[in-house]
């Protein structure tokens, strides 16, 4: 038995039930943000919205946990990765690019 063949019977994924990729592999230029105006291809990483109806086709996910995200005050919005999980989780997922907004945590 290797390895592979057995992840691949085991996986959840298994189960998953993806939509066609293939409205949003059809969009081959860039639109103004309906925000801020400028030129973003599927989402603006500035105003965290996705561009023209490219939220049509993208679920929206429910999380079992609330994610607070601490961008450092140094990183680019294009480069980062936090406005993903705003975008997929809006209800659950808030970003901090101020350290002074963050607020006291209980443990």
């Amino acid at each position: 038995m290797d390895i592979a063949t057995t992840t691949s019977e085991n996986s959840h994924f298994n189960q998953l039930q993806l939509a066609s990729f293939e409205p949003i592999k059809k969009i081959k230029k860039r639109f103004n943000c309906k925000l801020c105006g400028r030129k973003r291809m599927y989402f603006c990483y500035n105003c965290r919205v996705y561009i023209e109806n490219v939220g049509d086709y993208v679920p929206k996910v429910k999380l079992p946990f609330n994610v607070d995200i601490i961008k450092h005050r140094l990183e680019r919005d294009g480069k980062s990765t936090a406005v993903h999980a705003v975008l997929l989780a809006p209800e659950q997922t808030k970003i901090f690019d101020n350290f002074v907004d963050v607020p006291e945590y209980e443990l």
